[in-house]
């Protein structure tokens, strides 16, 4: 399970996690009303190896983050970059619809 951080501004709410060795391919953001999910799988390189020991997670992950609000898709900004994905989710009001 990648560790999270999630805060807001004044005008936006952000989430990083941490997903060290994964590339955009590995990774899906979902948005559903107020839920914004967090997929992903993490494999090994090799499975023909023997491990002694394993620290690192391995596997499919999920995780789900409830906003106060809803979520359009359209005003979220994400990037991946040195095994930080950075989620960017401008605010609105329900003026602004």
């Amino acid at each position: 399970m990648p560790p999270c951080d999630l805060f807001e501004t004044s005008d936006k709410y952000y989430l990083i996690a941490e997903l060290p060795g994964l590339v955009e391919d590995d990774i899906m953001i979902e948005v559903e009303g107020t839920f914004l999910k967090l997929k992903g799988e993490r494999t090994t390189k090799n499975e023909a190896i023997s491990y002694y020991q394993i620290e690192r997670s391995f596997g499919l992950f999920r995780r789900t983050f409830r906003f106060p609000q809803p979520i359009e898709k359209n005003i979220i900004n994400a990037k991946l970059k040195d095994g930080l994905l950075e989620i960017e989710i401008s605010k609105y009001n329900k003026s602004e619809r």
